[in-house]
């Protein structure tokens, strides 16, 4: 080994032990190592983007009344969600996803629920006045990937429940 080795050598070795010991240790209690692995085994959050449920898809859900049906903002756009004594449906990526009834969750009026189930996401329906609600959609892990305010109409006849929904062609 030549002499500037022998002397590079250990200013290497006093460099690394220097960079290993600047860290100050900190013991971390069960709880928060608990809560480290939970946050990183979730992994991120997805958000969705309901899509309007349209007349002609309603129809094949034979819609049968005794709930309420969410449409976003002013009730423009549409049905969003339909809360059913049944069950609940919303629509992503073209495809109506049908929701299980938490027959736990508060009743709302005719016969709906304000919570539903479904494979990978939930979705909740509060009322916060008069012909108004507030829809928050929430992933496997109940984090929000959607929350919206609008309109709400709950009634037992379907024809005066479901608003004015897009037709087939997209338009109003």
């Amino acid at each position: 080994m030549t002499s500037f080795a022998r002397l590079l050598l250990p200013l290497c070795a006093a460099a690394v032990l220097a960079a290993c010991g600047s860290a100050p240790h900190r013991e971390v209690s069960d709880e928060e190592a608990t809560a480290i692995i939970k946050r990183v085994n979730r992994g991120p959050v997805f958000p969705v983007d309901p899509q309007p449920i349209l007349e002609q898809e309603i129809a094949k859900l034979k819609y049968r009344g005794g709930g309420c049906v969410f449409s976003p903002g002013n009730g423009e756009r549409g049905a969003m969600a339909l809360a059913m004594k049944e069950a609940g449906y919303m629509k992503f990526d073209g495809t109506i996803v049908r929701f299980a009834v938490d027959s736990g969750s508060t009743a709302l009026p005719d016969g709906a629920r304000t919570r539903y189930v479904g494979t990978s996401h939930l979705f909740r329906l509060r009322l916060t006045a008069e012909g108004r609600g507030h829809l928050v959609v929430e992933d496997g892990s109940k984090r929000p990937v959607f929350e919206q305010d609008g309109k709400v109409w709950c009634d037992p006849d379907p024809a005066a429940a479901t608003p004015a929904t897009p037709s087939a062609s997209g338009s109003s």
